[in-house]
């Protein structure tokens, strides 16, 4: 397995409640996973756990037989990244070449240019990201997360399902991803018509098959 998650357990500081109770999780070379709840059922909590950007409870996160929790924030990154649902909170440059460039810095790789119109980023790169629609700066996400792909990509809701644009962005870095043998992760409102592996249902702090 790529990614294994047991007895994953999480409660915010000061709650007896669990978030995230007993969750157990397993991913394999090239699968998509589809994770449908309700808003605050947990999803997002979730994928900052996978991602390592939450300490959980108790319970372990592996990928590629490491444990996220474990690992330096350079190599976490390699790991597992997050794509967050409010995408201006990811964006810490001036313009989309300075973000473009402080990831491949971070990343110690080489962007690829021409994979800006696979996930319909504009090529004006003199753009400040804050200027950004919510729309295109969710696919902007996208194309960074491709720059290094990490072993597992958690993609937390989507902003508009319905925009053309974002349809056809998710579906190329899908296919490009799974290619490469990688794990992605999606969470959304309800079941969506993708070609995932498994849809499993966020309920009470735990996964279960639809």
């Amino acid at each position: 397995m790529i990614l294994f998650v047991e007895s994953l357990d999480y409660r915010y500081p000061g709650s007896s409640r669990s978030v995230i109770s007993q969750l157990n999780l397993e991913c394999g070379v090239g699968q998509s996973l589809l994770i449908v709840g309700d808003n605050g059922c947990g999803k997002s909590t979730l994928g900052k756990l996978i991602s390592g950007l939450l300490q959980p409870s108790s319970g372990t996160v592996v990928i590629n037989e490491k444990n996220v929790f474990r690992l330096p924030s350079r190599k976490r990154v390699s790991a597992a990244m997050y794509v967050h649902q409010e995408n201006h909170l990811q964006y810490f440059k001036s313009s989309l070449e300075d973000e473009i460039r402080w990831m491949e810095k971070w990343m110690s790789a080489e962007a690829d240019l021409t994979q800006l119109g696979a996930f319909f980023v504009s090529n004006d790169l003199i753009r400040n990201p804050h200027d950004l629609s919510v729309n295109e700066a969710w696919r902007f996400s996208l194309y960074l997360s491709m720059i290094a792909p990490p072993t597992v990509l958690f993609i937390d809701e989507i902003p508009a399902i319905s925009n053309r644009n974002n349809r056809a962005a998710l579906s190329n870095l899908m296919k490009a991803r799974h290619e490469l043998g990688l794990v992605t992760v999606l969470s959304y409102q309800r079941i969506l018509d993708y070609p995932f592996q498994a849809v499993l249902a966020m309920e009470e702090g735990r996964l279960t098959s639809v």
